[in-house]
């Protein structure tokens, strides 16, 4: 699902959004608690960043018991990649792979435990409420198995934003407030790895469909899917603007486009909502403006419900 800003359009009210609230933690170095980042990353911009781990610590960060370590060597790669040669992005790419086999070894009992059906629904909700936090997601994140998205990120066109997944208390939100079940189908547009999609039927099982533009995000979604035994939820590799989306009860949408693709994709589900009532839940958009919506007034930090204005 895509996340942070992107590019806006100050003269279409299609291209008003508001920035969501970043949720991974302040990443802070497990061996000096001092913050990584670049100057000014960071809310404590008065503290000295420091530069990243080195290799060596990295690797050990992921080898690590600890789920704030795992995260943290994680935030340290992606930095490595960005900002080094072709021999650091090289060996970034092997310490990722590295961590995302020692992660799937922790959880693989958890996660047999899932395919198998057994902990699923209100359990599997209650263990991840019961999660810290500040590790929340990355824990439940490592548990699907896309915790680690490919390093390299493709150019995207105008009006795309990359990829950030939603948060778990949004998720929840969106499992209470529309009321999800087997019956229903929940369709993510630009659904990533497919995290709000997996958990949606893991802990209601309702059915998914996620749409989105980066074919390697959708293949690590459609293994997660097969790995946790989750026939119901299927990914398709297209463009919003040109997909058939006359296949959902609820349209997620976590800011993964601004702008004109904001508009099209909204005009192509207006005789979707005209046929029959849609829920649309969004983060950091505006779409009071469209006039076959109305808002719901439950209250949730950074997300909005939305269903058909005629039903």
């Amino acid at each position: 699902t895509g996340g942070a800003a992107g590019a806006r359009r100050a003269d279409s009210p299609w291209g008003q959004s508001q920035e969501p609230p970043r949720r991974t933690a302040v990443r802070r170095s497990p061996l000096s608690g001092g913050v990584l980042g670049e100057p000014g990353s960071s809310p404590f911009a008065e503290r000295t960043p420091e530069p990243p781990p080195s290799w060596e610590e990295i690797e050990a960060l992921g080898r690590s018991e600890a789920i704030r370590d795992r995260a943290f060597a994680f935030g340290a790669l992606q930095i490595r990649f960005g900002h080094g040669d072709a021999a650091d992005r090289e060996r970034a790419r092997d310490l990722l792979a590295a961590t995302r086999e020692r992660t799937r070894a922790i959880h693989a009992p958890l996660r047999s435990s899932i395919a198998r059906g057994e902990l699923r629904g209100t359990a599997l909700r209650a263990r991840i409420e019961a999660c810290d936090e500040d590790v929340r997601e990355h824990w439940i994140e490592e548990v699907l198995d896309i915790a680690h998205p490919p390093l390299d990120e493709r150019r995207l066109p105008r009006d795309l934003v990359g990829y950030v997944p939603s948060g778990v208390g949004e998720i929840l939100h969106v499992l209470d407030a529309t009321r999800l079940g087997p019956d229903k189908t929940l369709v993510d547009l630009g659904c990533g790895m497919g995290k709000v999609l997996l958990l949606a039927a893991l802990l209601v099982g309702a059915r998914g469909h996620g749409i989105d533009l980066d074919a390697p995000l959708i293949e690590r979604g459609r293994a997660a899917a097969k790995e946790l035994g989750l026939a119901q939820v299927g990914f398709e590799h297209a463009d919003v603007r040109e997909a058939d989306l006359d296949v959902g009860d609820v349209y997620f949408l976590y800011v993964p486009f601004t702008g004109a693709v904001l508009e099209q994709t909204m005009a192509r589900l207006a005789p979707v909502a005209s046929r029959r009532r849609v829920i649309v839940c969004s983060s950091a958009l505006d779409l009071g403006r469209i006039d076959w919506l109305r808002k719901r007034e439950e209250p949730s930090f950074w997300l909005d419900v939305y269903e058909s204005a005629g039903a």
